[in-house]
């Protein structure tokens, strides 16, 4: 007879994600009995997640091995034939557009006037890159 055998799955959440449904689920193979093989492995279904707005393309890699990594939107399960431990991380967005205004002061009154509208592109959590601007007349 060979023993049943319980399989722990750890899951945490990295970089830009929010929030995963469970950090462990176990699985376990049942006991066989006259000679019949044991299966060596068994599946536990992927936690749901939520991506943090601003990042994409979420992934799912080993703790163990950070070589080995999936794709978390088409992950569904994962075969534990020992216990293992998986980050979902992801990536921040680029090329997002964001305006800067430049506005100059009235001189006849204490309001101020739209003058200049850039649009620059940045990343998810980066410094932007917006830059002081000077106007002949204007400290």
């Amino acid at each position: 007879m060979i023993d049943a055998k319980t399989f722990e799955g750890s899951f945490e959440k990295g970089v830009g994600i929010t929030s995963i449904s469970t950090n462990v689920q176990t699985c376990t193979i049942s006991a066989t009995y006259n000679g019949i093989t044991q299966k060596t492995s068994c599946n536990v279904s992927a936690p749901t997640f939520t991506v943090t707005t601003g990042y994409e393309n979420p992934i799912w890699q080993s703790v163990q091995d950070s070589a080995i990594f999936w794709n978390a939107n088409e992950k569904d399960t994962f075969s534990l034939s020992e216990n293992a431990s998986y980050s979902i991380t992801a990536s921040p967005r680029t090329n997002i557009p964001y305006k800067v205004e430049h506005y100059q002061e009235n001189a006849n009154d204490t309001g101020y006037t739209l003058k200049e509208t850039e649009t620059l592109y940045g990343t998810t959590n980066e410094m932007t890159k917006a830059r002081f601007k000077s106007y002949n007349g204007f400290l």
